[in-house]
């Protein structure tokens, strides 16, 4: 049974506006607050997944709902606000010195939720990151821009 749902944040809860954007998003973060300033309006460059987060709020209360992301463009003082409503814990790998592509992030963050890897449902769009998480002992589930997908195989798994 699960009680713990992992998503990831670059690409599934926050995406580019230029569709053909392929590169990081932290490094496209970073360059637009060198250039702007860090106040700059992150929703010119940057759409948040409302169905996603619409479906993990809904999620809350039923079931410890949180982030695992690589670095900062979280924090950006438009985006925190929002995500603090809908998730328990954000936590950015590069603030403990973790690599999402190692194993041991995925052990420390259920450490940190005081959980079994096993209770653990972990959402990501990168492969590398899912088969840390895995050979960890957590359930994964690739993201693949596709809404209605996830969220169906999420709350599949979640009826068990």
């Amino acid at each position: 049974m699960y009680t713990t749902i992992i998503s990831d944040f670059s690409r599934v809860i926050i995406k580019p506006k230029d569709k053909n954007y392929s590169g990081a998003l932290n490094l496209m973060h970073r360059d637009l607050t060198e250039k702007f300033g860090e106040n700059y309006n992150v929703f010119e460059y940057f759409e948040l997944n409302s169905k996603l987060l619409d479906f993990f709020k809904s999620m809350r209360g039923k079931y410890s709902v949180n982030l695992f992301t690589t670095d900062i463009i979280q924090n950006h003082p438009l985006i925190r606000p929002q995500l603090e409503t809908i998730f328990e814990h954000i936590f950015a790998a590069n603030d403990y010195g973790l690599s999402k592509k190692d194993s041991s992030a995925y052990s420390f963050i259920a450490d940190k939720l005081k959980v079994r890897p096993e209770v653990i449902l972990y959402i990501d769009d990168q492969m590398g990151n899912i088969e840390a998480a895995k050979a960890a002992g957590i359930k994964t589930l690739h993201y693949t821009d596709n809404d209605d997908e996830i969220i169906k195989q999420v709350s599949l798994l979640l009826s068990k």
